[in-house]
C-alpha cells in the first residue's frame, strides 16, 4: 500500500507539473497575442489582416507546426564551447558527409570537419513556394537538402532538375564569385542545411596556418572553380 502510495504521489506529481507548464506556455501565447494585436492597431493593419495573422499564430501554437530553429533557441549559445560543438557536429555531419569531398576532408583532418559543422553551416526550415535564390543573385553558400522537395529552375518556366534529400545545390558559391543562373524554389516543406563561403574560406585559411593536411582539399576545390569557370553554360548544379 506504501508503494501504491507513492506511485500515485509521483504520477499525479508529474500531472500536476504538466498542467502547470500547460498553464504557463498558454499565458505566455496569450500575451503574445495581446502585444502582436497592439502591435498591428498601432499601426493602423487593418482588422480583417490582423484577424489573419492572429488565426494563423492560433494555428499554429495549436498544432505545434512551426519548426524551431537554433536561433529561436538563444540559450543553447549559453552552452559551454564544448558542448555547442559536439552538437553542431552531431546535426551537421550527416549533411556534410553526404558531400564526397567533405567525406575525404573528415578522414584527412577531423579538426577542420569539426570547424565547418560549429562555425560555417546552419539549419533553415523552408515553407512550400519559398523561392530559396533567383536568378542573378549574389551565390554565398551552398544547400544540402535534409528533407522535403525542391525544384531548380533555369528560368520560370524550364524546369531543371528536382533535388531529394541528401542532394547539394549551388557548391560553386564555395570556391569562386558565382551569379546564381537558375532559381530554387520550395515544392514541400523542407528542412535545409546551409554552408556558408566565407566561413569555409576563413577556416581553410587559419587550417593552412595551423599546419593542418588541407592539401588534397584545397586540390578539389581549385579543380572545381576551374570547371565552373570554363564552363560553356552556366549552372547552379553539379
Amino acid at each position: 500500500s506504501l508503494l501504491w502510495f507513492l506511485a500515485w504521489l509521483v504520477t499525479h506529481s508529474a500531472f500536476n507539473i504538466l498542467i502547470w507548464q500547460w498553464h504557463q506556455r498558454h499565458c505566455e501565447e496569450l500575451m503574445q497575442a495581446a502585444k502582436i494585436q497592439q502591435y498591428l492597431r498601432s499601426h493602423d493593419v487593418s482588422q480583417l489582416l490582423t484577424s489573419r495573422i492572429l488565426r494563423v499564430l492560433r494555428l499554429w501554437c495549436a498544432e505545434g507546426s512551426r519548426h524551431l530553429e537554433e536561433r529561436d533557441l538563444p540559450l543553447l549559445r549559453s552552452l559551454p564551447l564544448d558542448l555547442q560543438t559536439r552538437m553542431h557536429t552531431e546535426v551537421f555531419s550527416p549533411s556534410l558527409m553526404q558531400h564526397p569531398a567533405f567525406q575525404k576532408l573528415r578522414s584527412i583532418s577531423r579538426l577542420c570537419h569539426i570547424a565547418i559543422c560549429h562555425l560555417a553551416m546552419e539549419a533553415r526550415h523552408c515553407d512550400v513556394s519559398q523561392e530559396l535564390f533567383m536568378v542573378g543573385d549574389v551565390a554565398e553558400e551552398a544547400l544540402s537538402l535534409r528533407a522535403g522537395r525542391l525544384d531548380y529552375f533555369k528560368v520560370r518556366d524550364l524546369h531543371l532538375a528536382r533535388l531529394e534529400p541528401g542532394d547539394w545545390v549551388g557548391e560553386s558559391a564555395l570556391w569562386l564569385r558565382w551569379p546564381r543562373s537558375g532559381s530554387l524554389v520550395v515544392s514541400s516543406t523542407s528542412e535545409v542545411v546551409v554552408l556558408k563561403a566565407s566561413e569555409l574560406q576563413t577556416i581553410a585559411a587559419d587550417g593552412r596556418k595551423l599546419g593542418w593536411p588541407l592539401l588534397p582539399f584545397r586540390h578539389y576545390a581549385r579543380l572545381v572553380a576551374e570547371h565552373f569557370a570554363a564552363a560553356a553554360e552556366r549552372t547552379d548544379l553539379w
